[in-house]
């Protein structure tokens, strides 16, 4: 074989081995490979890298540890995101996650995937027509360890419990607005000894109830009442003596 056609053949086999080598390594990658593949290195691009099932699925895309446990997991159908198991909502980590800061811009659901318009703690529903995003609904026990300040009406449907003072207004036992009561107040007691009476003042010894001035000058104790006939009446103590008529207290 003379030497030009033994160059020629070199030059033809060069090329199939180079046109192979750009077929297998250009092409390949940009139109897709579509058998399973396994990379035994890194790989790394310094482009867009995208991961396009052939068709939707709630396990789509996973990611493993060697074990073989998914700890990374795509929905490609509903478009969610897991960490640690198959998600159930847009983005879910199961497991114990933590955060500098936690911001939302909408209602914020803990103990639960189902939303609401309001924010809440457990799948409670309101009763109270909770409606706005800063709305908060607490479903289970809620405690403070703390000072708890309200500063609009507060509302108790169960009894209402505490194990120190009642302090309304700046002084203990005072109240700066009036006491409306619906039911009948027992005092000195748990429980009434008669429904029959409106206000009902007991103890185990004697009972003393102090009635009258703290200051001078002493202007005396007047008590209005309505008699059978219907009439308001008024009782004072003057000179240690009860008077009953009809001039008024005020």
């Amino acid at each position: 074989m003379n030497k030009n056609k033994s160059r020629g053949l070199n030059r033809s086999i060069t090329f199939s081995v180079v046109l192979s080598v750009v077929f297998s390594f250009v092409f390949v990658p940009v139109f897709g490979a579509y058998a399973a593949s396994t990379i035994g290195t890194n790989m790394s691009t310094t482009g867009t890298f995208l991961v396009q099932p052939a068709s939707d699925s709630t396990t789509s895309v996973r990611f493993q540890n060697a074990a073989g446990t998914n700890y990374f997991v795509a929905n490609s159908t509903k478009g969610w995101i897991g960490v640690n198991g198959v998600p159930s909502t847009v983005f879910e980590v199961k497991g114990t996650a933590s955060a500098s800061w936690l911001m939302t811009a909408n209602s914020l659901q803990v103990a639960g995937v189902a939303s609401v318009a309001y924010s809440r703690f457990g799948i409670g529903a309101t009763g109270h027509s909770l409606a706005a995003t800063d709305d908060v609904l607490f479903a289970g026990l809620v405690e403070f360890d703390d000072n708890a300040f309200f500063d609009a009406k507060v509302s108790v449907s169960g009894n209402f419990q505490t194990s120190g003072r009642i302090r309304a207004g700046s002084a203990s036992h005072s109240f700066t607005g009036d006491l409306l009561l619906t039911s009948n107040l027992t005092v000195g007691s748990t429980t009434a000894s008669n429904s029959v009476y409106a206000a009902e003042f007991g103890s185990t010894a004697t009972t003393s109830i102090l009635f009258g001035d703290t200051t001078t000058p002493f202007l005396g104790t007047c008590f209005q009442l309505r008699d059978t006939a219907g009439t308001w009446v008024f009782a004072r103590i003057i000179a240690n003596a009860w008077v009953i008529n009809t001039t008024s207290c005020r």
